[in-house]
């Protein structure tokens, strides 16, 4: 049996290869073919995802972390001499230090900077993925870096790296020194308010650092914010504008951006269609599966891409399995069933392990009922 694995990360403990690798791994034991196309949905892991289109290049870049500390980063130049950028490899959570998680002091400046590396290395066209963020600032930092001027109500230029807690004291934004003639991209893998109770504070900045404190300072921030990005750019940050803590709304005010899904843009410059043809079992899988799955998240696209081909979603937790298999699914399963509680799912070793007992699991199933 021919097998394709293409799972998303699992966030903390697995890459999209090594959870590809993992899978693999058990199927060619079982005397399958296995072939690992590494995946993402705009979210961490993304940058790798595209390494795999045929002609992208890397670029080292020296850029800075959430909290302005040194960082080197990669951006990709792909056949059209676009850029992409991953906003996690600048401004990541995983490169901040669980004690020092606090979205009121991070900011998005490094992101400017890696674009500012892109456009001088000649691109004219920058895909920037959103997601996996330590980040609440609106991307006034990242604006920052591009050219942009903050002033305070006093007139007053803000000249350090604005932060989360900048986010109120923002009275104007000058975009005339931003760069001229760049086209920007967005990927993500869902709509987010630049405020509200599914926005960007409200809803994410707590697994950032974020006390209840600090949210609705946030939140405040935000909605100070949002009145000034859309007087200046004439678009409404009403049901868009929150990913990334906001750095969405931010560029998509400052250059018009146009938004993508991540996973589809992916799947179209890897040809995912082609790779599927002959193939007799698809695997995918992420971190947690349920009814978000199937909005817009890659284990979503690649059943898209993949039909009639049969598709086994693996997830280190599964909800919603009736909703998942009614989507398409031919099965749904969680890797942590059954497992020792008192081990660690996060740990690598053992998450890898899981997944390759899961896997074997589901192709025996697979053989014995729907081949």
């Amino acid at each position: 049996m021919r097998i394709l694995i293409a799972t998303d990360s699992f966030k903390g403990c697995l890459s999209s290869r090594q959870a590809g690798e993992a899978i693999a791994r058990r199927a060619v034991k079982r005397g399958h073919e296995a072939t690992v196309v590494p995946i993402a949905d705009g979210g961490e892991g993304t940058l790798e995802a595209f390494a795999s289109v045929p002609g992208a290049v890397g670029h080292h870049a020296a850029t800075v972390d959430p909290l302005m500390r040194p960082v080197e980063a990669t951006f990709l130049t792909l056949p059209d001499r676009s850029a992409l950028i991953e906003s996690a490899s600048a401004i990541g959570l995983t490169l901040v230090e669980p004690k020092h998680r606090n979205p009121l002091a991070d900011t998005s400046f490094g992101v400017g900077l890696l674009m500012n590396e892109a456009i001088k290395n000649g691109a004219t066209e920058i895909t920037v993925s959103l997601g996996g963020t330590a980040t609440n600032d609106a991307g006034l930092g990242a604006l920052q870096a591009l050219g942009a001027r903050l002033y305070d109500r006093n007139r007053r230029e803000i000249h350090s790296p604005a932060t989360g807690a900048d986010l109120i004291r923002l009275h104007t934004i000058d975009f005339r020194n931003l760069p001229r003639d760049i086209k920007v991209n967005l990927l993500c893998d869902a709509s987010i308010p630049f405020t509200g109770a599914s926005g960007a504070a409200m809803l994410y900045s707590a697994q950032k650092g974020a006390d209840a404190e600090a949210i609705t300072l946030l939140e405040e921030g935000m909605k100070h914010v949002k009145a000034i990005l859309e007087q200046a750019s004439g678009i409404s940050l009403d049901a868009i504008g929150g990913a990334a803590g906001g750095l969405e709304g931010g560029l998509l005010s400052a250059f018009g951006a146009r938004r993508r899904s991540g996973i589809s843009a992916l799947l179209e410059l890897t040809e995912f269609r082609h790779k599927v043809l002959g193939v007799d079992l698809v695997f995918t899988g992420e971190g947690k599966a349920d009814r978000q799955t199937l909005q817009g998240k890659a284990a979503k696209g690649v059943l898209d891409a993949s039909a009639p081909v049969p598709v086994i979603l693996l997830a280190g937790a599964v909800a919603d399995r009736e909703a998942l298999l009614d989507a398409g699914f031919a099965d749904a399963v969680n890797i942590n069933a059954g497992c020792d509680p008192e081990a660690d799912p996060l740990d690598p070793v053992i998450a890898s392990r899981r997944l390759e007992c899961a896997a074997e699991r589901a192709i025996d199933h697979f053989c014995r009922n729907f081949s």
